[in-house]
């Protein structure tokens, strides 16, 4: 009986020792936060997440894409939704050689890229600000007093 809750007692303390405190939502940076220092990948953007007293903020460095294609929501009350979509299209038309034959052609293609970013408890996404760049977006979320 001792050996089993030994056991049981180690693999438990291993299970918390292996899960990341991120898996659990637990940052000094805010809860589902990661550190100013440590951007997100995602293909065509670069996301760089900060904080202050007062807000906090996330710059969106594009790479590219337009800020136009870039779409940045509120989902519920805890959640941002970065999005991109993209299309294009295309078409051709040639005459044979001597004027015998005709070829013609034409292409469409889209993409739609998301991702969703867990916002701190003090987040306040409906006073949310987004500030359009050159090559980046700004986005500010004020903290709730």
């Amino acid at each position: 009986m001792r050996t089993k809750i030994l056991l049981l007692g180690l693999a438990v303390f291993l299970i918390v020792l292996l899960i990341p405190g991120s898996a659990l939502g637990w940052s000094p940076y805010g809860y589902g936060m990661q550190p100013p220092w440590m951007g997100t990948a995602f293909p065509g953007l670069r996301l760089e997440r900060n904080t202050d007293a007062d807000a906090y903020h996330l710059a969106i460095h594009l790479s590219g894409i337009t800020a136009q294609a870039v779409n940045v929501r509120l989902e519920g009350t805890r959640w941002l939704l970065i999005s991109i979509d993209q299309s294009s299209e295309s078409s051709y038309s040639n005459d044979g050689p001597d004027g015998y034959g005709y070829q013609r052609g034409f292409s469409y293609s889209s993409s739609n890229q998301s991702r969703r970013l867990s916002l701190p408890r003090d987040a306040d996404g409906a006073a949310m600000q987004r500030e359009d760049g050159t090559n980046s977006i700004h986005i500010r979320i004020p903290r709730l007093r």
